[in-house]
C-alpha cells in the first residue's frame, strides 16, 4: 500500500516524483513502514503513538545535512489520516495519508541529498527543512482537495490568529 501511495504522490507532484525515483536509485536506503511493522521491529515499542508520522535519518545520521546524504526510515499509517491535537486533546488539523507521505518523503529526499536544514526560517517560526516539506505537501494537498497548512507545529493561539 505504501509504495502504491508513493506512486500516486509522484504523479500528483512531478518534482516529487523525480525525488522518489532518486530515492529508489540511491545508494542510501530509504525504508517506509507502518506503525505495526515499526512496533514489531523495535521490541514492541514505536514512537508513532507519541509523535505520529515521522522520518528518522539513519546510517550515518550526521550526513543528512552536510552534503553527503543519509539513509532514512519513515513510519506512517497509510490507512488513516494523521490527526494533530492541542494540549487539551482537541483536534487542530487532520491530514490525508497522501499529504503526510508527501511531507515525510520530502524530508527523505533532503536527507538523501544531505541538505536537511535545521536552522530557523527568516520568521523564526520553524526549521527551514519544515518550510520545504510543507511547501511540497501543500502541492499534494491542493491536488486532492485537502486543506493546505503553513506551520509544522501549529499552536492553538496561531489558529485563533489565523481565524480572526
Amino acid at each position: 500500500m505504501i509504495y502504491s501511495q508513493l506512486a500516486v504522490v509522484g504523479i500528483l507532484n512531478f518534482r516529487q516524483g523525480i525525488d522518489i525515483i532518486k530515492l529508489a536509485r540511491s545508494e542510501n536506503i530509504h525504508e517506509y513502514r507502518t506503525p505495526e511493522a515499526d512496533t514489531n521491529l523495535n521490541d514492541g515499542k514505536s514512537n508513532y503513538s507519541k509523535y505520529g508520522p515521522f522520518s528518522l535519518s539513519t546510517a550515518p545520521a550526521e550526513n543528512d545535512g552536510n552534503g553527503k546524504g543519509s539513509s532514512s526510515v519513515t513510519v506512517y499509517d497509510p490507512y488513516s489520516s494523521a490527526v494533530f491535537k492541542d494540549e487539551n486533546g482537541d483536534e487542530l488539523i487532520s491530514m490525508h495519508p497522501l499529504v503526510v507521505l508527501s511531507h515525510e518523503t520530502k524530508h527523505n529526499s533532503d536527507k538523501n541529498e544531505g541538505i536537511i536544514d535545521r536552522r530557523l526560517n527568516a520568521d523564526g517560526t520553524q526549521k527551514i527543512s519544515e518550510d520545504r516539506a510543507i511547501a511540497t505537501e501543500n502541492i499534494t494537498a491542493k491536488m486532492i482537495g485537502e486543506p493546505e497548512r503553513e506551520f509544522h507545529n501549529i499552536k492553538l493561539e496561531k489558529i485563533e490568529e489565523m481565524l480572526l
